[in-house]
């Protein structure tokens, strides 16, 4: 439960509205309304499976993202995921209680739904983030963090048995 509630608190990010309304917005501001390039995407994922793979102890391979600055799309993250999920799943310890949820919310390409749909049950993309319902086809740098950022929070969970000595839900009486 302390893991799931960590997972929300992260997924919240940054308030939509800026902190001084009546400041222009600086550049950094700006810019993160733009779409994500298919290689700042790559870089990240890249380094998602480095650092995964590290603690994990199993390596999860490059990723298939191309190198190129045009906006990734959210099927390409999609499909990365898919695979990061594919190479990190022998280390799961268990199963989770599948994420309930209304499928015909998800919108994304017919060939990629069973990859979304078992990632969402998985609990490792938000049910009604804008990776699963998005409406634009493109990713801001604030919905790709909180994408990546949920998805490696639950493989991380997913990796490893609580102890019982530090979690309470688990102590004895």
């Amino acid at each position: 439960m302390n893991a799931f509630l960590f997972a929300v608190v992260m997924h919240q990010g940054a308030p939509d509205k800026p902190v001084h309304p009546g400041r222009k917005p600086t550049a950094a501001a700006t810019a993160d309304t733009k779409p994500v390039t298919a290689r700042e995407a790559r870089a990240a994922f890249i380094r998602v499976g480095e650092l995964l793979g590290k603690v994990n102890g199993h390596p999860l391979g490059m990723s298939g993202l191309p190198a190129i600055d045009r906006p990734v799309t959210r099927a390409e993250v999609v499909t990365e995921m898919g695979r990061l999920y594919k190479a990190a799943e022998p280390t799961f310890k268990f199963t989770p209680v599948a994420v309930v949820y209304d499928r015909s919310k998800l919108r994304i390409d017919a060939a990629l739904l069973p990859t979304l749909n078992r990632l969402v049950t998985r609990g490792m993309v938000a049910r009604l983030g804008p990776l699963a319902v998005g409406p634009q086809p493109t990713l801001t740098p604030k919905q790709l963090g909180d994408a990546i950022g949920f998805f490696t929070s639950r493989v991380a969970q997913m990796s490893h048995l609580p102890s019982a000595k530090w979690t309470p839900m688990l102590q004895k009486g």
